[in-house]
């Protein structure tokens, strides 16, 4: 087996890269008159992980001296800006080591499940001007899962293991979107692997109320 040999990146020569470079500074100059009013304010925090993402894998800003102990090989290796889905590189190593992590320490070797909350069109521009909002979405989320899976299995202390992201955008327009991958049974001390049905009527618990479902207000 051929031993792996590591390859510096050049994030400088690619397209995406130049076309940041290359454009950036024109787009923030007339985002407030082209394209504030339809994506809302231009966060300060975006510029830096945008600027972050230029100085990321370039040897000239900052690098470490990476030496063997073994064989004295030398070699050089850039920073990098560890910001998500704005740099491919740096975004991708994020994915696979919470993958990984999510794989190996969180989630449990049962069924489970896909469950998708969004809100309606009318109330997703609060989201837009007020990130904030989004993780009292998944808190929401949160709560009707649970909510769902006590009426489920018919009981109030049941709670499902789960891993709760937050999606914002998708092509090109606005969505305040939480997707759950829960546990296919609700978990509790007595009863640690009873699974849910796979059709639950809320008629079945009439103690599930809207204040369980939507605890907090906007």
């Amino acid at each position: 087996m051929s031993e792996t040999v590591y390859r510096q990146r050049d994030p400088q020569n690619t397209a995406y890269y130049q076309c940041v470079e290359d454009h950036f500074e024109t787009f923030d100059q007339v985002y407030e008159d082209r394209f504030e009013r339809q994506y809302g304010f231009f966060r300060s925090y975006v510029r830096q992980v945008i600027y972050r993402y230029l100085d990321c894998g370039v040897l000239k800003n900052v690098f470490a001296r990476i030496r063997c102990q073994d064989c004295g090989h030398e070699f050089l290796l850039a920073f990098s800006c560890k910001r998500r889905h704005f740099c491919p590189s740096c975004h991708q190593k994020r994915v696979v080591e919470f993958g990984e992590w999510l794989c190996t320490e969180v989630v449990k070797s049962v069924v489970h499940r896909h469950a998708v909350f969004s809100v309606p069109k009318i109330i997703r521009r609060y989201f837009l001007y007020d990130r904030k909002l989004l993780s009292e979405l998944s808190r929401c989320g949160w709560e009707a899962l649970k909510a769902v899976y006590a009426a489920g299995v018919r009981d109030k202390t049941a709670i499902p293991g789960a891993a709760i992201p937050t999606y914002r955008t998708k092509a090109n327009r606005w969505f305040a979107t939480t997707v759950i991958t829960a546990t296919s049974h609700g978990e509790n001390a007595k009863n640690p692997t009873r699974m849910m049905p796979y059709q639950v009527s809320f008629s079945q618990s009439p103690e599930v109320t809207d204040s369980q479902i939507v605890p907090h207000e906007f």
